[in-house]
């Protein structure tokens, strides 16, 4: 086999490609349930936080349908018409979620400021057993996220390659998504334990503020996580260089590369959550041989984990510069 050829085939990877989508389809199921039942008892027992709560519960439910999705589109290959693929809709999903997230703070925090203004009573004993069967709910949907990542070990195929890289990303994804489920609904168990908390001195002391204190306290904690995951999602949506990567040190390494004269046009952004491309032109000598070409794919991959990389490669002095050039 040539020289190239295996390097191409080392970046395939052989596992067995399991697609999670089941996992997510039972946490939703359950949590879903769950939110229809707290709304309920929210609004018979007039409790804002568990009202707040349940929409907590809600936009984790949303999370998880929409890494459902996120991840059935991860496991198809680019086509004649999505050359890249679907991987982007990952991001997508992630936006989407931050957007609806932010909507329903607002109106929590809105409701909350009224009632701290107006104090209103609240079904107490109702708000402790039903936000007590949270915590039951989303601890038990947490444990089955909890499970480890797979195996995997490199295929010496080049036919194979393509497909199992693909698998190979795929299950990457759902990794990912998998530790962002469990700690959405860790964090979920913990919002319900502070209903209970207001719960019980409600119950004891007759402090009714407190039931809207906490509601804005668990909108505070949602902001908190909602608007990272929606300023970093926005990034990745407009092409922004992945969290994680430099760019000037991957300028640096490619100006510094042996063989390499010179780079321009520079460009690197996302292609879904898990996957980076990578395009730049790249000035040699006459004499460069098709290896320094591969040479440099896979470094790149190895140091900055940069899996779609187009390089072309030019003569000259390198002046001459693409109409969207980084400056």
């Amino acid at each position: 086999m040539p020289k190239s050829a295996r390097r191409l085939s080392d970046h395939a990877y052989h596992h067995k490609p399991e697609s999670g989508v089941r996992t997510f389809a039972i946490a939703a199921a359950i949590n879903l349930t769950f939110v229809a039942f707290e709304l309920y008892y929210g609004f018979l027992s007039n409790s804002l936080s568990l009202i707040a709560d349940a929409g907590h519960n809600a936009g984790d439910v949303l999370g998880l349908l929409l890494s459902m999705g996120a991840i059935w589109i991860s496991k198809k290959s680019p086509s004649l018409k999505y050359t890249y693929g679907l991987g982007r809709a990952s991001i997508l999903s992630s936006l989407a979620n931050g957007i609806i997230l932010l909507i329903a703070i607002g109106m929590i925090v809105r409701e909350a400021i009224d009632r701290l203004i107006t104090p209103q009573p609240v079904v107490e004993t109702t708000m402790i057993w039903v936000a007590l069967l949270g915590i039951v709910i989303n601890l038990s949907s947490a444990y089955l996220f909890m499970g480890g990542k797979h195996g995997h070990h490199h295929a010496h195929t080049h036919h194979e390659g393509h497909d199992e890289h693909v698998a190979h990303e795929h299950t990457e994804a759902v990794e990912l998504n998998k530790r962002g489920a469990f700690l959405h609904l860790a964090a979920d168990a913990a919002a319900s334990l502070g209903v209970v908390i207001a719960g019980l001195v409600i119950k004891y002391t007759g402090a009714v503020w407190l039931d809207p204190l906490i509601s804005l306290m668990i909108a505070f904690a949602i902001a908190i996580s909602t608007w990272s995951m929606f300023r970093e999602s926005f990034k990745l949506a407009v092409d922004a260089v992945p969290e994680g990567i430099n760019q000037d040190e991957v300028e640096a390494f490619l100006k510094a590369y042996p063989g390499v004269h010179s780079i321009h046009d520079l460009h690197i952004w996302p292609l879904s959550t898990t996957s980076t491309a990578l395009t730049v032109h790249v000035v040699v000598p006459d004499d460069h041989t098709d290896d320094l070409l591969f040479d440099i794919i896979d470094a790149l991959e190895q140091k900055f984990n940069i899996d779609h990389a187009a390089l072309q490669l030019e003569h000259g002095d390198g002046t001459r510069a693409c109409k969207f050039a980084p400056v």
